[in-house]
């Protein structure tokens, strides 16, 4: 399932990516982001991303019986990024909120209006 979701949004399929995201205004508003920066693109860099092949890292299976964290690349811009995927009524989706908001979580503002890490 994971993979399908990947495959679906490199090869430019986003309605059908859409069927593998847990439905929230959230991931709704991620995955449309991604369509439409996806559309931009020039033609070379579509066919990059349809060309290229799922490398999957690491599967933290599971975290919880229902989330698991899948770490992975594609061979075009071999970038590692982080899925959350939540097993809902027996069925696996993935929260791409995790994919863009997980690095926040490691951050504090402490007493002098600094970063920090925790």
């Amino acid at each position: 399932m994971t993979t399908e979701f990947i495959r679906s949004a490199l090869d430019g399929k986003f309605d059908q990516a859409k069927t593998y995201l847990l439905p929230d205004s959230s991931n709704i508003h991620y995955i449309e982001t991604a369509e439409r920066n996806f559309e931009k693109a020039d033609v070379a860099t579509k066919d990059g991303y349809r060309e290229s092949t799922i490398h999957i890292h690491k599967v933290a299976y599971p975290i919880k019986d229902s989330v698991t964290i899948v770490v992975y690349s594609n061979s075009f811009k071999n970038d590692h990024d982080t899925l959350r995927v939540i097993k809902i009524k027996d069925q696996w989706l993935v929260d791409l909120k995790y994919l863009y908001e997980h690095d926040m979580d490691t951050m504090k503002i402490n007493s002098n209006n600094r970063d920090i890490l925790k």
